[in-house]
């Protein structure tokens, strides 16, 4: 760490010491806006606001995500984990599946076990991802998003939540209501069929950043009829071009 951040760790941990959170709350202000304070300097102090409870540690975790939005330490996760915990599925979504394309493009995915900070954030943005689609019925979505994420080497304890979440998804595809809806789901994943009904869905409970995503997978299917949506779908990204269209890559 460079000078200005062991400086704020070592006063930090001390606040905390004393369980003064406040006063934390101060010094991460103070570290947002020194320039000496590097990535890794802000990624911990924003990380040790929200692990401790600090009220206002989730505005730190968004600063952070906007003033490195790539990088792989775990304030976006975090972030999208409140998002998660907030009911701003969509959010959380998004976040999670930008933090996936992050570690998918730095090409850690096949040593994830040498880095904690790495593995937890790969296992936990796994979960995450399905958060929208679980609470819009697409729940075989979901489960494929899960499924693969079990070919990688997870934390443990990831795993055995995404285990979990599994057996929870199997059981609520047997409600018929479920099951109509996921099929929904399936149809459009398959071949673009029902588009119209899916973007209202999205758009109608409030999950402007999927119905996006969906318009533009529709018009994957419209003109290319070699699309499908797999496993290299879930790591594609809504990104802007620089005549303002909405592109997915």
């Amino acid at each position: 760490m460079t000078a200005a951040g062991s400086s704020y760790e070592d006063r930090i941990n001390r606040a905390l010491a004393n369980n003064q959170l406040r006063e934390v709350e101060q010094l991460a202000r103070q570290a947002f806006a020194d320039s000496a304070a590097d990535e890794g300097n802000l990624a911990w102090v924003a990380a040790v606001a929200e692990e401790k409870g600090v009220p206002s540690a989730q505005e730190f975790l968004e600063l952070f995500v906007n003033r490195y939005p790539a990088s792989l330490h775990l304030p976006r996760i975090y972030l999208a984990d409140n998002l998660a915990r907030a009911g701003r599925f969509d959010e959380a979504t998004e976040q999670a599946r930008r933090y996936l394309r992050l570690a998918k493009d730095a090409g850690i995915f096949a040593t994830l076990g040498n880095t904690r900070i790495l593995r937890h954030g790969v296992s936990h943005a796994f979960l995450l991802l399905t958060a929208a689609y679980t609470e819009l019925g697409a729940r075989s979505y979901s489960e494929g998003v899960l499924k693969h994420a079990l070919h990688f080497d997870l934390e443990p304890d990831f795993a055995q939540k995404i285990q979990q979440e599994l057996a929870r998804l199997a059981v609520e595809m047997r409600d018929p209501a479920n099951k109509v809806t996921n099929e929904r789901w399936n149809a459009f994943f398959a071949n673009g069929n029902g588009a119209d009904g899916v973007y209202e869905a999205c758009t109608s409970r409030g999950f402007p950043i999927l119905a996006k995503r969906v318009d533009l997978l529709d018009g994957h299917f419209r003109f290319n009829a070699q699309f499908r949506v797999g496993e290299s779908e879930l790591y594609l990204l809504v990104n802007v071009t620089n005549e303002n269209a909405n592109i997915l890559m």
